[in-house]
């Protein structure tokens, strides 16, 4: 991930039609050399997410999403998409 490998952390927030799937990413992660705390998975909502991380202060970009949450989201988000 090109964030992380910038000095970045991260919020991944799974698909809500397959969240099971980032159970595998975090045991990828949790046996990685990757300090805690650089990877977070926050599953729920992913419309509700987003609009919280998009106008949360400490937030500088969303990377990458799809949906109609994204579209919403674009003029929110006081440092863009």
């Amino acid at each position: 991930m090109p964030a992380i490998a910038m000095g970045n952390t991260v919020v991944a927030v799974p698909s809500e039609t397959y969240p099971l799937i980032i159970g595998d990413l975090y045991q990828i992660f949790e046996t990685s050399d990757l300090p805690g705390g650089v990877v977070n998975m926050v599953s729920g909502r992913s419309a509700e997410l987003l609009k919280v991380l998009a106008e949360h202060d400490d937030v500088d970009a969303i990377w990458s999403f799809a949906g109609e949450a994204a579209v919403r989201l674009r003029n929110r988000c006081p440092r863009g998409i």
